[in-house]
């Protein structure tokens, strides 16, 4: 069975300086175009643009929807829909960290320090101090610092989701940020283009303070204010990886692993890492929502 094209909306800003995904606003992907809407030549900038970020051939890709508007609907074909909000997302994860202690802990790393999970690709980089998440590469927002987390630009194609790794891991659910003031670190995002999708006023049931959320592709971006943070700007701090379920993790690390308990999100199960497997990256497996795909 032949499947449907993945469609998406989008908002057209013409004549920019430079043709770019600028992020999401107001539900829409943002992107800007230096050619004019005259004569169909800002749809056509459009297309090529939207065909080389999701890395299918220019005929796939079609305006179905507000042809002579600004907001428009965009049609995909050849790629899936959770493919094509990866192509809008988050590309590469950089982490200072030994490849040896990531695959002591179930994850598939290979010689080059590259670990792929789902379409993410982590890049680890031994005997690089600090430890820890030290940056990241995101489609659609431009080189730069964004509150304090070194961020740049990716044009690379999206890739196909990995394999499952050893430890039962499929993908990255969560990518957890820290800040002394969720308002300016989320005002930061919001004007890099990220659309902030939630505001969360509850602690965290480790004793975190409020949250904000966003998207980046498959993978939600959480940025919790912590008040005893000392640092001037946001922080990186950790990983919460999707697993179909907890007992191959459970089976590799042992007493490694905490006990599962009960997710922020209904029916959902959670466990951590304890900091004696050595890895520099706090880490939780997190089991999918009751019905996802």
């Amino acid at each position: 069975m032949t499947a449907m094209p993945a469609q998406i909306k989008v908002r057209v800003q013409p004549r920019s300086r430079r043709s770019e995904i600028a992020g999401e606003r107001a539900g829409a992907v943002l992107v800007r175009v230096t050619a004019p809407p005259v004569d169909g030549k800002a749809n056509e900038a459009l297309c090529r643009l939207i065909a080389k970020r999701a890395g299918v051939p220019r005929r796939a890709v079609e305006v179905v929807r507000g042809q002579s508007a600004r907001d428009k609907v965009v049609s995909v074909d050849g790629i899936e829909p959770a493919a094509l909000r990866a192509a809008l997302g988050l590309d590469t994860i950089t982490v200072a960290d030994a490849p040896l202690v990531w695959r002591e802990v179930g994850f598939d790393v290979d010689d080059h320090g590259r670990c792929q999970i789902g379409t993410v690709m982590v890049r680890l980089l031994p005997g690089k101090f600090p430890r820890g998440l030290v940056g990241w590469s995101v489609r659609g927002l431009a080189d730069g610092d964004i509150d304090g987390l070194p961020t740049e630009s990716s044009d690379a194609a999206p890739r196909e989701p990995a394999p499952a790794h050893p430890n039962g891991v499929v993908a990255i659910d969560h990518l957890v940020v820290f800040t002394g003031d969720r308002m300016r670190t989320a005002g930061a995002l919001e004007a890099a283009g990220l659309e902030l999708r939630r505001l969360r006023d509850e602690a965290t049931p480790a004793g975190g303070g409020y949250q904000a959320f966003f998207r980046l592709g498959e993978v939600i971006l959480e940025v919790i204010e912590q008040k005893k943070l000392t640092a001037p700007n946001a922080l990186f701090w950790g990983l919460s990886f999707l697993v179909e379920s907890l007992d191959p993790a459970a089976a590799l690390l042992g007493d490694q692993l905490s006990e599962p308990r009960d997710a922020v999100q209904p029916g959902r199960k959670i466990a951590t890492l304890r900091r004696s497997a050595g890895v520099a990256v706090p880490m939780a497996f997190m089991t999918p929502s009751p019905g996802a795909a």
